[in-house]
């Protein structure tokens, strides 16, 4: 009987051991999964920003070439002299207005900066 409970330990032993060893290998693999996986993501990630980058630089030229070649400045600075004279005639000083008018244009700045 004796005999039979040393081995049963040295069997249950050994199962401990395998499956310490799993858990183990399973560890460094799953490391290893999220090191690829986190530099796959960075790539993406790389790629993306390019991406984006490149189409917002191209939409700020088209909007440049836009205002070069269109009455819009025109337009926006006689949109933007109007606000300033409302804001005089409610009541705001002129250094008021200017302050409103910078904080909440009515055109919104578009640039890629």
């Amino acid at each position: 009987m004796y005999n039979t409970i040393i081995i049963s330990i040295f069997i249950m032993m050994g199962s401990i051991t395998q499956l310490y060893a799993q858990s183990q290998n399973l560890q460094e693999s799953n490391s290893q999964h999220d090191t690829l996986s986190q530099t796959q993501s960075n790539s993406v990630a790389s790629e993306f920003d390019a991406f984006f980058n490149s189409t917002i630089r191209k939409a700020f030229e088209i909007k440049l070439l836009y205002y070069e070649t269109s009455t819009v400045l025109e337009r926006i600075a006689k949109l933007d002299k109007k606000y300033y004279d409302a804001l005089i005639k409610s009541g705001f000083t002129k250094e008021e207005a200017l302050r409103i008018m910078i904080a909440n244009p009515l055109i919104v700045n578009l640039s890629p900066n």
